[in-house]
């Protein structure tokens, strides 16, 4: 007989909408390889395979999908991971996948990513190289293809170098019908919100078209707490405004700090409990839904 749950028992229903799945044997990863940067010294912890049943969670937060971001299986030819997850994978979920943004073949990249029903967009990490990637000829065309088709594309830098916000900023201006979203609340550092952060958020959130996800604390600070980042989410949702933010895990990066249900339970028990129950179902999980296109079983 189960278990009666008790009588102040609340389930949540949530959609991760970015995390990574690993098949060493089948995937190159290169960035995973110690000889490789990130030079992390606990990288050893994610030199193993992810597969969605490692995405465990107690019994009062239910999964209901999530969204798949590409993790380095073969840049070379980015269609081999969705692919494999389609193969693999039975949760509801979407695939933002890898494709070079300033590629003279960056249609024919699309047109072979097309063919997989999870595909929603790319993603290109361009941190440093920023510049470099966005002044590319073709990079604004390739932009504009992507909103053409509907597609996503997935934005990862550092917000808290303004002039690199900036030069995003106006190239985004161009293309209002793209959908963008910020990865990792944009990267502020040791996740608190300096002045040139909060005018960098404050500049890209004028983008109607512009999203934002909450997550990646990991990786500014192993040790973070919930209650060192609730003032930072509760600034980025101030300026996106509640239908633009999505809180997200950085699954099995997140492992460098914390367990995939504490970070969770952190999220809907610690964090959401001010919000109302509305506010709770688009953060952790109707944002995404309506954000990617899930379509829920």
């Amino acid at each position: 007989m189960a278990a009666i749950p008790p009588h102040n028992y609340i389930l949540m229903d949530i959609i991760d909408p970015h995390l990574h799945l690993f098949d060493l044997k089948r995937g190159d990863y290169h960035w995973l390889k110690s000889s490789e940067p990130p030079f992390w010294p606990d990288k050893s912890i994610l030199q193993q395979n992810f597969s969605e049943h490692d995405l465990t969670l107690a019994s009062n937060i239910n999964l209901v999908g999530f969204v798949h971001i590409e993790a380095g299986f073969d840049n070379k030819q980015p269609h081999r991971e969705l692919e494999w997850l389609e193969q693999t994978c039975s949760l509801a979920f979407k695939s933002i996948a890898f494709a070079e943004l300033s590629a003279n073949d960056f249609a024919l990249q699309l047109d072979k990513l097309e063919q997989f029903e999870s595909f929603a967009g790319i993603r290109h990490i361009l941190d440093e190289q920023l510049q470099q990637i966005l002044q590319q000829p073709n990079t604004l065309a390739n932009l504009q293809l992507l909103a053409d088709k509907g597609l996503i594309f997935e934005a990862q830098f550092d917000v808290t170098n303004y002039q690199h916000s900036q030069l995003f900023y106006n190239t985004i201006k161009q293309c209002p019908n793209l959908k963008v979203v910020i990865n990792h609340a944009g990267f502020p550092a040791h996740n608190k919100a300096d002045e040139q952060y909060s005018n960098s958020l404050s500049m890209l959130a004028s983008l109607d078209n512009c999203a934002i996800k909450c997550s990646g604390w990991e990786m500014q600070n192993r040790q973070w707490q919930i209650s060192e980042v609730s003032n930072l989410i509760n600034l980025v949702i101030s300026v996106f405004g509640i239908d633009r933010v999505m809180l997200a895990s950085n699954f099995p990066v997140s492992n460098l700090s914390t367990s995939y249900n504490q970070l969770w339970q952190s999220y809907c028990f610690d964090l959401l409990k001010p919000f109302s129950t509305d506010e709770k179902k688009q953060l952790s999980a109707n944002n995404a839904k309506l954000f990617y296109g899930l379509v829920l079983s």
